[in-house]
């Protein structure tokens, strides 16, 4: 749960890292249980060079169709987008989800 995340050691360490900006989102579970945390926003890469946070739905066709290239760890649609831009970079990897992603919002 949401109010619980400052106590978790992820949330300690992405902190520890001191981002330029950190942006903290409570969602309404669309895919995944809330209650695995590896489903809930932020997400991050490892080493934390990227966190994501998403106000949104990757359709399951989206998610299946770049499953095979990317290596998910959770249930979350919205991780696919995640693993995009740690896999291209954010320049390309926002090209690739522009322009290959169909029901993203």
């Amino acid at each position: 749960p949401a109010n619980e995340l400052v106590y978790e050691d992820y949330y300690q360490k992405t902190v520890a890292v001191m981002p330029k900006l950190f942006i903290g989102h409570a969602r309404m579970s669309t895919s995944g249980s809330e209650w695995y945390n590896r489903n809930n926003h932020p997400l991050w890469t490892t080493g934390y060079r990227y966190v994501l946070v998403h106000n949104g739905v990757v359709s399951q066709g989206d998610v299946d169709l770049m499953t095979p290239m990317l290596p998910l760890t959770s249930e979350c649609d919205s991780e696919v987008l995640l693993r995009i831009i740690e896999r291209w970079g954010p320049t390309l990897g926002f090209k690739v989800i522009s322009s290959t992603l169909t029901h993203a919002t």
